[in-house]
């Protein structure tokens, strides 16, 4: 039986992961922006989190509505 971290290499090796680029070298290809005069709902906020956001609309007390882009 062999360990986790065995486990992982040989996975990598399979998959030839050495060969696949890393999150720096890879752009995204689309980022949607959604227009917010387009949702039928108030815009609350956005959120930035790595490669994406979330919005949040709605009315707090009745309707939420979360989208989250990445």
């Amino acid at each position: 039986m062999i360990g986790d971290a065995e486990h992982i290499e040989l996975i990598k090796e399979i998959y030839n992961f050495a060969s696949w680029p890393s999150a720096d070298d890879v752009e995204p290809r689309h980022i949607l922006q959604l227009q917010r005069e387009e949702m039928p709902l108030a815009f609350i906020e956005r959120i930035p989190f790595f490669r994406g956001y979330q919005d949040t609309y709605g009315d707090i007390n009745e309707q939420l509505l979360l989208i989250r882009i990445q």
